[in-house]
């Protein structure tokens, strides 16, 4: 028993796994197939097989892909104390992996995207850059890729687990504070220039909210807790309007997704259905897909 305890617990895995911005690659984090875990990539056409992009001792995921599709951006810790560098490995090159950050920080940093135009890196760490001390809070930076100069854009009130994503124009930055409750999560929206920071969605201090950018850069699809169920909505940043798609106490959402295939003008909503036989497959609700239109 205990030997086939331990060949289902060493079986391979893939998380995280994401299509590349011109939608001919898929990368992800594979373990199981190494002495760590690291960064793979495929054409996603299955036309050759898939490329190991790192390979070392330490434990390296995928974090994001650079804009213009050439390759990824991977963090990667020392000895599993998670204190993860950002490095940028490109398709043409695997196993060359170029720091973008300090490789050993004395903080945590969390998510890593580069702007359309290649010029800046976002992320998220609990870091004073005046100081270079660790701190409880969150600082969202904004890390120019060719001068090295850091720039705080805002920082929360508590500490939290915050990726930044960028807008699709590069224009925006959404991320997710939990400054009112221990429980809650809201919405937050700052400008790449550090402007304009503020809340946008709060569904109650106590009640989590998460959400991704459409492709449009203008609206946000979202999921909020209600006291007994999840919801489904759109925001819409300019506008200020939040309207929900699926409101309905009796439907168990699980989450929602954005197709990251370019050209997809639909999203995928996953939901839990108590039935006594297997649930055939049934279609997005028509308000679901006029919704993300």
């Amino acid at each position: 028993m205990t030997d086939l305890l331990d060949a289902l617990i060493n079986l391979p895995r893939i998380w995280g796994s994401q299509v590349s911005p011109d939608g001919k690659w898929v990368a992800w984090s594979w373990l199981g197939v190494g002495p760590a875990v690291d960064v793979w990539a495929a054409p996603a056409d299955a036309s050759q097989p898939p490329v190991q992009l790192t390979a070392n001792h330490e434990e390296t995921v995928l974090v994001s892909w650079l804009p213009d599709s050439s390759g990824v951006i991977v963090a990667q810790d020392t000895g599993g104390d998670e204190r993860t560098g950002l490095y940028r490995v490109l398709l043409s090159q695997p196993g060359v992996m170029t720091p973008l950050t300090d490789p050993y920080p004395n903080y945590f940093v969390r998510g890593g995207e580069v702007t359309p135009d290649g010029r800046y890196l976002v992320y998220a760490a609990n870091l004073d850059l005046t100081t270079g001390e660790e701190i409880e809070q969150v600082a969202l930076i904004r890390h120019d890729l060719t001068t090295g100069e850091r720039v705080e854009l805002a920082r929360t009130i508590r500490n939290g687990y915050v990726i930044p994503q960028i807008s699709p124009d590069g224009r925006l930055i959404l991320y997710d504070r939990k400054d009112r409750h221990a429980a809650g999560t809201q919405l937050w929206l700052c400008a790449l220039d550090g402007s304009g920071d503020r809340e946008i969605v709060n569904v109650g201090d106590d009640k989590k909210a998460w959400g991704g950018w459409l492709p449009d850069s203008r609206r946000i699809l979202l999921t909020a807790e209600a006291d007994a169920h999840e919801r489904v909505g759109i925001y819409d940043t300019v506008s200020g309007e939040l309207r929900w798609l699926i409101d309905d106490p009796s439907r168990s959402i699980a989450t929602v997704f954005i197709h990251d295939v370019p050209g997809a003008k639909a999203a995928t909503v996953i939901e839990t259905q108590a039935r006594a036989r297997f649930p055939h497959c049934s279609t997005p609700t028509p308000e679901l897909r006029r919704g993300c239109r």
